[in-house]
């Protein structure tokens, strides 16, 4: 760490040392970041200098830049209700008072339940000091970054950018987490693991991360035949297949590969996220949690309850 902030500006230096290091020897590779498979095609190349132009573009409203935020919106695990409100928060086609006032409807444009500043739709769905109770319910968001928005739009695009998977992010300390349950052919918690990471750049790193510490557990507990089971099917796809991958998380994979070969025989199976919890509980677990933490035939206590459904579940 001491070399990188000699030779980079702090921020650098910061992202630089999220970057996953592999546990074997690999030759360096030039990827292209603009596609998933990490390899360059003309179709990409293209998209990427068009965003570049329009983003040059100052003062105009990108659709394709906002693309992904509507998307992101849509795709909330939430009531299509609490989706559209978020939406159109976010169009700012919401009718608040200020709004009102500039239309001449009304002469008043004060929120009427703090009755101390003007109510926008940033006020009355944050900012607003009798929210103040509902921020405290998600630790986990950079509520001094957040308040610094000027817009609703801004808002939501922050809380999506630094919270990019709930279940793994949380960029109030710029960490990561990472959960194993290793399970007997009855369904039974032999180990679990509980370990927090540096933050990674994208979800599918994360989840590459949890494989291969899986199979290091595995390893380490003395297993020689293991099934591993993941919710991302581009990693389980990639895994099963022997070929050489240029995408981010190539590096990675490479390494699962190389502990596989040390198992008599190892398995690589998609299941959905529904099907892990007791493992998304723990990668929760990790976020709060700086300590390595592994509990034999067992699960920490307040997963008690989790583990108990998943196991129901199995019947």
């Amino acid at each position: 760490m001491d070399m990188l902030e000699s030779n980079f500006i702090g921020f650098e230096a910061a992202m630089v040392s999220t970057i996953p290091l592999c546990h074997t020897n690999q030759p360096d590779e030039l990827i292209w970041p603009h596609n998933p498979n990490g390899e360059y095609l003309v179709k990409s190349g293209y998209k990427f200098l068009q965003l570049e132009e329009a983003r040059s573009r100052p003062g105009q409203s990108d659709f394709e830049n906002l693309k992904p935020l509507w998307q992101s919106i849509w795709s909330l695990s939430v009531s299509s209700k609490v989706k559209h409100l978020v939406w159109r928060a976010a169009k700012n086609s919401l009718l608040m008072k200020m709004s009102l006032v500039r239309r001449k409807v009304n002469a008043d444009d004060c929120c009427e339940i703090c009755q101390g500043q003007q109510e926008d739709v940033l006020h009355a769905l944050y900012r607003c000091p009798k929210l103040e109770e509902l921020r405290a319910l998600n630790p986990l968001w950079n509520h001094s970054r957040l308040k610094q928005t000027t817009s609703f739009l801004d808002l939501i695009g922050s809380i999506f950018t630094e919270n990019r998977e709930s279940a793994f992010f949380s960029m109030a300390n710029n960490c990561a987490g990472v959960g194993v349950a290793i399970r007997n052919g009855c369904g039974q918690v032999m180990v679990s693991l509980s370990q927090q990471i540096p933050l990674p750049s994208t979800v599918i790193e994360v989840e590459a991360l949890a494989a291969r510490r899986a199979l290091i557990l595995a390893q380490e507990i003395g297993f020689t035949r293991v099934v591993l089971e993941g919710d991302s099917q581009t990693l389980i796809t990639a895994l099963k297949t022997s070929s050489h991958t240029l995408a981010h998380f190539g590096h990675i994979a490479q390494d699962i590969r190389y502990l596989a070969s040390s198992f008599s025989d190892v398995r690589y199976t998609h299941v959905r996220r529904q099907c892990n919890t007791v493992a998304h509980s723990l990668t929760r677990q990790a976020i709060l949690s700086p300590f390595l933490q592994v509990w034999m035939e067992d699960v920490p206590p307040e997963l008690a309850d989790v583990l108990q459904v998943d196991f129901q579940s199995l019947d």
